[in-house]
C-alpha cells in the first residue's frame, strides 16, 4: 500500500480492514461458543456485535469508494 495514494489507497486499505475484521467476526464467534472462562467469553460476546457493525462500516466505505460517492461526513 505505501505505493499507493488518494482513492487507490483508500479503496486497499478498506479492503484490507474488511477482510481483517470479517477474519475477526469469524474467530470470535467461534471462540465465543468454546471459552471455559465466563468472564473472557462474557467479554468476547460483549465485542461481537461493534465487530459486526465495523464489518457493516467498511462495507458501505468499500461501495461507496468503488462508486465514486462519498458520505456527508466523511469527505476530506
Amino acid at each position: 500500500m505505501s505505493k499507493l495514494s488518494g482513492k487507490e489507497f483508500d479503496c486497499a486499505y478498506v479492503e484490507h480492514e474488511l477482510k481483517d475484521h470479517r477474519k475477526n467476526v469469524s474467530q470470535f464467534t467461534a471462540h465465543a461458543k468454546t471459552l471455559a472462562d465466563p468472564q473472557v467469553r462474557q467479554c468476547v460476546s460483549g465485542t461481537l456485535p461493534v465487530l459486526k457493525e465495523h464489518v457493516l462500516i467498511a462495507k458501505s466505505l468499500t461501495a461507496d469508494l468503488k462508486n465514486g460517492s462519498e458520505k456527508e461526513g466523511n469527505k476530506r
